[in-house]
């Protein structure tokens, strides 16, 4: 993982959206080699996987939008009492579509709500 690369990225974060940019700034951001998904946050730190910087700087922005907006709707904690398969598509639907409305692109095959 680059750190001018990470840097860049959020850079361009912070720019679209200062809210998500600064909740990603607070966040330790660590390279995972066993992360199965694109990335995934514990509600402290983000995670990504080697597929996120095989994205194109839109959908890594996307991502880590994505990956803020758990953490400012605080997911890991209001859900984690919950059916954690089903949980994880709520909030994922929940953070998309805001995310889609506030003009961010996602990669191919995010969870929707259709």
């Amino acid at each position: 993982m680059s750190e001018k690369n990470i840097d860049k990225i959020l850079s361009t974060l912070v720019l679209k959206s200062p809210l998500l940019g600064y909740i990603a700034l607070q966040c330790p951001v660590v390279l995972r080699d066993d992360l199965e998904a694109i990335a995934a946050t514990d509600g402290r730190k983000i995670m990504l996987s080697q597929k996120f910087f095989e994205l194109h700087l839109a959908e890594q922005v996307g991502v880590l939008a994505h990956e803020a907006a758990h953490i400012a709707l605080d997911h890991v904690r209001r859900l984690k009492d919950k059916d954690a398969y089903l949980a994880n598509i709520a909030a994922d639907c929940a953070a998309n579509v805001l995310l889609w409305e506030a003009g961010f692109s996602l990669p191919e095959g995010v969870i929707t709500p259709e």
